[in-house]
């Protein structure tokens, strides 16, 4: 069903009418932008703040460097791992180091591999 807006001078549907109102109101949505580094993928980021960071870092300390959330780098760490880019800090005894995150429980700390 169309139905015309008044002084529009056209015919716009039902919903294209409650989308024009909502942005009316609101302004324009609200944008992620800050997350996201155009043109960079999240990969490249959080690789690059390994590569930076000889030392090596644990998940919720990338994220701290960077402009992506905790769970954005979760999601990157296995696939950079299976790619061979990153692998887990480890001993002398060859055990995972880890570190005491914000959130109170042990996480692996990563490290770039050259």
């Amino acid at each position: 069903m169309q139905l015309s807006i008044s002084g529009a001078g056209f015919d716009m549907p039902r919903h294209a009418q409650a989308v024009e109102r909502l942005k009316r109101i609101r302004g324009k949505a609200p944008s992620r932008a800050k997350h996201r580094t155009p043109n960079r993928s999240h990969r490249v980021i959080t690789l690059d703040v390994l590569r930076a960071h000889q030392d090596g870092l644990t998940t919720h300390e990338i994220a701290g460097f960077c402009s992506l959330n905790f769970e954005e780098v979760c999601r990157r760490i296995p696939e950079l791992q299976a790619a061979g880019c990153v692998v887990a800090k480890c001993d002398q005894d060859g055990k995972k180091i880890k570190r005491r995150a914000p959130t109170g429980y042990q996480t692996t700390v990563w490290i770039a591999v050259s």
